[in-house]
């Protein structure tokens, strides 16, 4: 138990910065599953705007998990793991998109079970059955 008047501050400060750290991260897992569901969008219906979608949701998940690692809520190698997954499915998904311009559904969902497999054993957020 605390002792000193400092000490017994710092606790508060401490449980404090805990719950908005937790809040934060909450936030980012948040838009994690809105990925995943607009991938899943894009599975059923691989058009242009439901791309461009989840485009722009990448961007933001990560300029908020650059955020994250600024402000020391989550370590910079866990952000750069992260980034590098979001990453390798944008890419994947934009050389979809310019070198043909329907996909190929059954390479698609395979590659897609492979992804959320890889995902799942890190963060077990979303459980979508193909």
């Amino acid at each position: 138990m605390a002792n000193s008047k400092s000490s017994k501050k710092r606790i508060l400060n401490i449980t404090r910065n805990t719950i908005q750290n937790k809040k934060y991260y909450k936030n980012v897992k948040t838009f994690i599953k809105k990925y995943f569901l607009s991938l899943e969008t894009y599975r059923k219906e691989p058009n242009l705007s439901n791309l461009e979608f989840m485009l722009k949701i990448i961007s933001f998940i990560e300029s908020k998990l650059d955020k994250a690692a600024k402000i020391n809520v989550l370590s910079k190698n866990k952000v750069s793991r992260k980034k590098a997954f979001f990453n390798n499915i944008q890419t994947y998904f934009l050389s979809l998109e310019i070198y043909k311009n329907e996909p190929n559904l059954l390479h698609l969902e395979t590659t897609l079970k492979n992804l959320y497999r890889i995902y799942d054993k890190h963060i077990k957020l979303l459980k979508i059955n193909f």
